[in-house]
């Protein structure tokens, strides 16, 4: 099922997407990303619920500077006005963002204000119309999830594997798959067409221990 021309998407939307934690300030957020990057990641998105709004602004704007400068891709989660002012790659709609009546509107509006190459990312959960409506309305890329019990959102509910499987056999944007995936429980959701594994906690846990965010990154990017 197509939408708009996605295919500039599908390089950038691929193996780790990385997205950023709500445990640390804003100067370790920085060395965080940094060494993630430094360690291969190319996807990062900014999300961030906790903090105030001017926090928020000058933490995208310092994470969006890390990554452009290694080439990376930058997502912000929710606000299409803070991707737009940081200078953003694009931003990430749930359904609290973006209710299915509103998606092809915002869709419009964020590729007319940053061109068609400013990508749009859908959270579809285990709802494969929801999908549907958001690749017919344009997104970029869709998202489901929650794959396992996830301690970022843990009264999420679980899809489980064939969400994915069937996602990918109906769409040609790709999949990203989201909620308690790690190292270990990650391989199975590549397998099942899943071109992008949305992590937070297994790659900036709030117990970082002796194994830091190099490891981890390389043991992730192995899987792909």
């Amino acid at each position: 099922m197509a939408g708009r021309n996605n295919n500039f998407a599908v390089d950038k939307i691929r193996g780790l997407y990385v997205i950023t934690p709500e445990h640390v300030d804003g100067n370790r957020l920085e060395l965080m990303v940094d060494e993630a990057l430094q360690t291969g990641v190319r996807l990062i998105q900014y999300r961030r619920k906790s903090t105030d709004l001017k926090s928020q602004a000058i933490d995208a704007q310092r994470c969006c500077q890390l990554v452009r400068a290694s080439g990376a891709t930058f997502i912000v989660n929710d606000s299409l006005e803070l991707a737009m002012a940081v200078g953003a790659d694009g931003v990430h709609w749930g359904r609290e963002d973006a209710s299915l009546e509103q998606l092809h509107k915002k869709i419009d509006l964020a590729k007319k204000k940053n061109g068609e190459q400013f990508i749009v990312g859908v959270s579809c959960y285990g709802d494969l119309h929801r999908a549907q409506i958001a690749v017919a309305a344009g997104a970029d890329y869709i998202a489901f999830g929650s794959m396992f019990v996830s301690k970022t959102k843990p009264n999420a509910t679980v899809v489980g594997l064939q969400i994915i499987v069937d996602a990918k056999a109906m769409f040609n944007v790709p999949i990203v798959a989201i909620g308690g995936i790690t190292r270990i429980n990650a391989k199975p959701i590549i397998r099942a067409g899943a071109n992008a594994l949305a992590v937070i906690t297994d790659i900036f846990p709030q117990d970082m221990g002796a194994e830091g965010i190099c490891a981890r990154v390389n043991e992730f990017n192995r899987l792909f």
